[in-house]
């Protein structure tokens, strides 16, 4: 593994503690076996983000949604392929894949009759947030998806930008032209809750 050092450039700009950064390299280090034990070909730590042992990671971790965004953050800069096609497609792909597989379980439900418990709401988020993260750093760039996915990505997780967009923006403050023009939108739509 490569070792973690706290002053290195590529880590000090996530602005966490060491105490969290020995947390996301240990995260890390759980991705990277799942991804090297799993039976499809070309799959990295990225992928595991929705593999099937990260079931109790979306209420426990992935919940979290700056944990969540520091984490993939964390394995972008240790140099995790976010492009990499595997068999499950790339790693937004993938984590699509499993929402949309999550969402099937509830079958035709009315969002406003929809009741979830804690944990389930919990569970929900986390699942939102990996897509969301991930195809957040698809749009800026970092990422690779397939154009038929792209409508479908975008309008899963257009609600849900605003919840994202500040905390990754943080992280990331070197934005592109698609960032900043999203930023632009949440301050549009920041005035319109204030109105």
């Amino acid at each position: 593994w490569e070792p973690v050092v706290e002053d290195d450039d590529r880590f000090t700009r996530l602005r966490i503690c060491r105490r969290h950064l020995n947390r996301v390299s240990t995260l890390e280090k759980k991705l990277v076996k799942w991804a090297l034990a799993a039976p499809f070909h070309d799959v990295n730590a990225l992928h595991s983000l929705s593999s099937p042992q990260v079931e109790e990671w979306y209420r426990e971790i992935f919940a979290d949604v700056r944990l969540t965004g520091v984490l993939v953050e964390f394995l972008l800069e240790k140099g995790h392929d976010p492009c990499e096609e595997s068999d499950i497609g790339t790693p937004v792909e993938g984590a699509y894949g499993v929402v949309v597989s999550y969402m099937d379980k509830f079958g035709e439900v009315d969002d406003d009759s929809m009741e979830l418990t804690d944990a389930e709401l919990a569970e929900w988020n986390g699942r939102m947030n990996v897509v969301g993260i991930l195809a957040y750093h698809w749009k800026a760039g970092r990422g690779k998806g397939s154009e038929d996915l792209e409508k479908a990505i975008t309008v899963l997780v257009a609600a849900w930008r605003r919840k994202w967009s500040k905390t990754l923006k943080a992280l990331r403050p070197d934005a592109k032209d698609g960032e900043e023009e999203s930023e632009a939108d949440d301050d549009e739509d920041d005035a319109g809750d204030e109105g």
